[in-house]
């Protein structure tokens, strides 16, 4: 599964050599200017939204699911490509976040899986990632502009100590959303 999970994320990095490009670039402006994380997470966003709908668009599922435990095990594997690609993607931007405000860890990472996990169900139900980048765009740009004022919006604790509550908010939400992914495979495989 491993094995799977990190050719899906190399082929992310392989399909779109912009997104090696992008990877220098943030990583370049995290170290210049702390504040851009925010710009980082939107980044990484675009880049995971294509993930889970990719192999639709393709043509590419049925191969995908005659093999072995791919069909069953399906919105596990997007969500955990989703997640190696914007891990690394976002790497130097939460290392210099986390060495500036260690204890903005939890909320940082709880962003991470957000969109991992918002693009991975969206891409899954939708089967197209214009759904996920419209939606988390439209949510980041109000997170964004908000400056922190309204701590629940502000899902990765970009501007400061976040309540323990949002953080467990945004992880049962993100459980919440990768559930309906799985359910809706279900069904289309049913």
């Amino acid at each position: 599964f491993r094995g799977r999970v990190a050719t899906d994320a190399l082929l992310t990095f392989s399909a779109r050599p912009l997104a090696v490009i992008a990877l220098a670039g943030v990583a370049i402006a995290s170290a210049a200017a702390p504040q851009s994380l925010p710009i980082a997470f939107a980044v990484a966003a675009v880049f995971v939204s294509e993930i889970a709908s990719r192999d639709r668009a393709a043509g590419t599922l049925p191969l995908i699911y005659a093999t072995p435990g791919r069909r069953e095990w399906f919105v596990v594997w997007k969500f955990a490509s989703s997640l190696i690609v914007a891990f690394v993607l976002l790497a130097i931007p939460l290392a210099r976040a986390l060495f500036d405000r260690p204890a903005a860890a939890v909320a940082l990472v709880g962003g991470v899986v957000f969109i991992a996990a918002a693009a991975t169900s969206l891409g899954v139900i939708s089967s197209s990632p214009k759904t996920f980048i419209v939606l988390f765009l439209s949510f980041w740009y109000l997170v964004v502009n908000d400056h922190g004022a309204t701590p629940s919006i502000d899902f990765a604790g970009f501007y400061g100590s976040q309540p323990a509550a949002v953080t467990a908010g945004y992880a049962l939400l993100s459980l919440t959303l990768l559930a309906g992914a799985a359910a809706v495979h279900r069904m289309r495989m049913a």
